[in-house]
């Protein structure tokens, strides 16, 4: 955040409220886990929600999330993404744009975060460069 502080309405945060409501603790884990990982680590994407699921976008690329009773849901454009996670992640589901991981495979996590990272303004082969920030 760096000191920017963000004011919402009483109806936006409501409106937060109620949908992270709508789910279990693991489901909240997963979601706000990604949503802070991507407002951290990729401001400069455009972040809002279709079909009500969180979507980013930026350029060409987006990635969207969904949770499921059993499953976090990752959808993307971006194949090298999807060819990442399958090396990384053996045992997750994939379909031609989205992976499908348990929610127990909370060790994932960290690998979607690489992932991520190279799916945006960084590439695979260029190392991560930390920014410090507070949550």
């Amino acid at each position: 955040m760096d000191g920017e502080f963000v004011m919402l309405t009483v109806k936006e945060l409501i409106k937060r409220l109620e949908y992270l409501n709508r789910f279990n603790p693991k489901q909240r884990f997963w979601l706000s886990s990604m949503v802070r990982f991507m407002r951290e680590h990729f401001p400069e994407w455009e972040e809002t929600t279709f079909c009500q699921i969180p979507i980013y976008y930026h350029q060409n690329t987006y990635i969207a999330f969904s949770v499921s009773e059993e499953y976090f849901t990752l959808y993307t454009n971006q194949d090298q993404y999807i060819i990442y996670l399958k090396n990384k992640l053996p045992s997750t589901k994939f379909g031609k744009h989205c992976a499908k991981i348990g929610l127990h495979h909370t060790a994932a996590i960290p690998i979607l975060f690489e992932a991520y990272r190279g799916s945006g303004p960084y590439t695979f082969d260029q190392p991560y460069q930390q920014k410090n920030h507070i949550i």
